[in-house]
């Protein structure tokens, strides 16, 4: 049991580094700034989770496996991206040639030619490459997305593990608060890092996802068990998140 646990920390572990590497890179940083971005976000959370229940130091300092783990993974998210970009710069110049040449001035000069300029097909083609980057966008966000949502689950649900084994299993507030700040703590502090509004105050059902999650991990782990009860914790978790983003679901704003 404990080496399934063990697995399950490691992926979520890695799959917040991504989120956060990838936030890294989405805002044009250095390598260094990307491993401080994902190793926050994979780390954040369950630091603030240990000081809350009094548990020092924080097992990201106790076992530098996470630590390693979030640097590691932060690194091939950079290089990957990075390599990624290098291979498509031709098509940031495809685009460049588009935004400065219209395809209406083309058609302009071409009225007056008696043949076409050689150069006119650039407007097709930084069409064809804007749609390509589009798709990569698309990609891109999709990663992010499947990524933080599943460690939000496994994040979510070893918080109320965490609270459970310190005891507290009596005191449902704070299992759930717990819960809840280990799954969002480390993509608060990436957000605020990243110079943005934290994501839960602005985008989708996030925050309430976790919330959820820890109610139904702690009702089950009660009544059935803990290997139950972070599994569908997990799940819940997950499946409000993804479902929240697919039909945007959201809480009423002011």
């Amino acid at each position: 049991m404990e080496l399934f646990i063990f697995i399950f920390e490691i992926i979520g572990t890695a799959a917040f580094a991504v989120s956060g590497a990838m936030t890294g890179v989405a805002k044009k940083m250095d390598i260094f700034g990307v491993c401080i971005l994902g190793l926050t976000t994979a780390t954040g959370g369950g630091m603030i989770r240990d000081v809350v229940l009094g548990v020092t130091p924080p097992a990201a300092f106790r076992d530098p496996v996470y630590a390693v783990i979030s640097i590691a993974v932060s690194v091939v998210v950079f290089f990957v991206f990075r390599r990624h970009k290098s291979e498509n710069k031709f098509s940031d110049q495809t685009v460049l040639r588009l935004s400065r040449h219209r395809v209406v001035n083309f058609e302009s000069r071409t009225s007056r030619l008696s043949k076409p300029p050689q150069n006119c097909t650039y407007g097709m083609e930084g069409v064809d490459m804007t749609m390509h980057e589009g798709k990569g966008k698309k990609a891109f966000d999709l990663i992010l997305l499947v990524t933080d949502s599943a460690g939000l689950g496994i994040f979510t649900v070893c918080g109320v593990r965490t609270a459970i084994e310190c005891g507290y299993i009596s005191n449902h507030f704070l299992v759930l608060f717990v819960a809840v700040v280990t799954g969002v703590g480390g993509g608060v502090l990436r957000d605020i890092f990243a110079g943005d509004r934290p994501y839960i105050f602005v985008k989708h059902i996030y925050a309430c996802a976790s919330l959820i999650g820890a109610l139904a991990a702690m009702l089950v782990w009660i009544q059935v068990g803990q290997s139950a009860a972070m599994l569908i914790g997990f799940i819940v978790v997950t499946a409000i998140r993804l479902l929240a983003a697919r039909f945007r679901w959201s809480l009423p704003k002011a």
